[in-house]
Formats: structure tokens, C-alpha cells, sequence
């Protein structure tokens, strides 16, 4: 079974006009790196609440610059929010959503760990980072 970007799209299309989450959604077959375009598209003007996902990255790259390898029919997201949060303290939402997001697939039957304070991992390799 390959990965449904149109489903993936219809589901978070669904959620946008609930107002308490509203957010601007851009869905990309390939990117150089969502993060990259996330940052580019924030400079345009795009509202501060944006998604974007991909199905490949050809230049991505994890925390500290690293390379991070993402082949085509993966799924690639950065996501841009303001949060009402004291910088001193987004630490707090790093490891909600680290939390959040492992606990989530846990109940997809999905055996995520968390490397703490911000990795994702699967059958000890890392399947993402925060």
C-alpha cells in the first residue's frame, strides 16, 4: 500500500476552517526542504500558522545542518507556528510534541520511541526529529 497524498490532503483540508486551527496547508510532490520552503513562504507573506509536506526532499537537512536522506514516497513536514509561549520555555513544546506524536502512532500500532529531548525512533533508527 503506497503512500495517499490526495487522502493526507482531504483530511487536513477538512480540519482548516475549525477556528481553532486554522493554519495554511502546502502539499508538494518534491521540495528541496520543506523546512527551507516553509521559511521562503513565511517571507512571501504566508500566514504564520503553515504546513508543508512532501512526498521527497532532494536537500534536506535535520538539526544542525546535518544531510537528512528522503527518498520519494516518504512523508516530509515542517510546520511554523506562533505559539503563545515565552521563548524561555519552548522547550516545553518540543517535548509535548515529541510526546504527542509518539503517543498518537503508539495507538496506530506503530512501535515509536522517543530519544530524548527531540528524536523519534523505530526499530533504533530515527524516524524523525522535533
Amino acid at each position: 500500500m503506497g503512500f495517499d497524498s490526495q487522502l493526507l490532503e482531504t483530511t487536513l483540508e477538512s480540519g482548516r476552517g475549525d477556528t481553532y486551527l486554522p493554519f495554511s496547508l502546502h502539499i508538494f510532490e518534491s521540495v528541496p526542504s520543506t523546512n527551507q520552503t516553509l521559511w521562503d513562504l513565511l517571507k512571501q507573506g504566508d500566514q504564520k500558522n503553515s504546513v508543508v509536506i512532501a512526498t521527497q526532499q532532494t536537500a534536506g537537512r535535520g538539526q544542525w545542518g546535518r544531510q537528512w536522506i528522503s527518498p520519494t514516497g516518504g512523508l516530509y513536514l515542517s510546520v511554523g507556528i506562533v505559539p503563545k509561549l515565552e521563548a524561555t520555555d519552548s522547550y516545553q513544546l518540543t517535548l509535548a510534541s515529541a510526546w504527542g506524536i509518539a503517543a498518537r502512532l503508539r495507538q496506530c500500532g506503530v512501535s515509536v520511541g522517543i530519544k530524548w529531548p527531540n528524536d523519534l525512533v523505530l526499530q533504533s533508527r530515527k524516524l524523525g526529529g522535533i
